[in-house]
């Protein structure tokens, strides 16, 4: 229905301390009852911060609620309310980041871990003495058709946070499911940083002489690229070696281009190396690498409103 015309009021004001009620009347079924009627939509709920019109005051919250009938409507099936939503600042001394923390899951701080996962993967080169990336190949500069495999160790990050239960939580799932940032997320560089899975589940803070507070424990998981992988690349850019089981020969002359595959001396099919362009690539000539292709679309990872490093974060004392 709206807020009153009395509203809001200035209950106490000094220099340490805020004190404000609004008002507002709201409309219930008729054996719907006081809990009801201050969980109508419009009246703000618990722990919100005071504003109104030009007015806000950031740690003035929202701390208690009186509920008042006033009259029955629609021939008897219907109530109205006023609704009192009382502000206020913490009392002097206490600090209000601790004192509301232990009931107000929003000023909640977040939690950090990290670890590493690690995974056996195909070997496809190694660095050499000068310190390039080299294809894996034979003597006779050949694929291996099994390389060996290598493991590689992953860096993993985890963040919980508390959200409003009204937080479009599957909107963000869409929007950042198997994404990597465009940028600096944690110190490190754009492209490095991979969303692993986004989960959520429903709590509720059960306060006294108060209905139930719900929000959202929501945690991301991130991973890092890997250290090393094809030519050097630390970015999650695909980059393949260029080899197949055929290769193009150019026009010449009067002969049109055409396919021929890579086979051995006794006829069989087999594959070979590539020189980027299609073409057969010529002897004693280093394997070539494809141009990096992306394989995950980047978004800015600053809009899901995380912490940036761990002074941000919560601490927990050693036991």
């Amino acid at each position: 229905m709206g807020e009153t015309p009395d509203s809001p009021a200035l209950n106490s004001q000094t220099n340490v301390k805020q004190s404000y009620t609004r008002t507002f009347l709201v409309k219930t079924g008729i054996n719907d009852g006081p809990n009801t009627a201050r969980d109508c939509a419009g009246v703000p709920i618990r722990w919100e911060s005071y504003a109104f019109g030009s007015e806000l005051s950031a740690f003035c919250w929202v701390v208690d609620y009186s509920t008042t009938p006033v009259a029955t409507v629609s021939a008897g099936t219907e109530r109205l309310w006023h609704v009192g939503v009382k502000y206020e600042t913490p009392d002097p001394g206490e600090d209000a980041q601790d004192s509301q923390t232990r009931e107000n899951p929003m000023l909640e701080l977040p939690t950090a871990s990290g670890g590493w996962d690690t995974k056996s993967v195909p070997m496809q080169g190694n660095f050499g003495d000068d310190d390039a990336w080299h294809a894996w190949t034979n003597s006779a500069g050949e694929v291996y058709p099994h390389p060996p495999e290598k493991d590689t160790s992953s860096i993993t990050l985890s963040i919980t946070i508390n959200k409003p239960i009204t937080f479009n939580i599957l909107g963000q799932q869409m929007a950042y499911r198997d994404k990597v940032n465009s940028d600096i997320f944690w110190g490190q560089a754009a492209g490095t940083c991979k969303v692993k899975s986004i989960t959520w589940e429903c709590n509720e803070l059960r306060i006294e002489n108060s209905s139930p507070f719900p929000y959202l424990r929501v945690k991301y998981d991130f991973q890092f690229c890997d250290e090393e992988s094809e030519a050097g690349q630390i970015k999650w850019d695909l980059q393949l070696l260029d080899f197949g089981t055929y290769y193009i020969q150019p026009e010449e002359g009067f002969t049109p281009e055409k396919k021929i595959a890579f086979k051995t001396d006794d006829g069989h099919r087999t594959t070979g190396l590539l020189a980027g362009n299609g073409q057969k690539l010529p002897d004693d000539t280093p394997p070539i690498y494809l141009p990096p292709v992306a394989r995950y679309r980047s978004v800015a990872f600053a809009t899901l409103g995380l912490p940036q490093s761990p002074v941000q974060c919560k601490t927990f004392p050693r036991l």
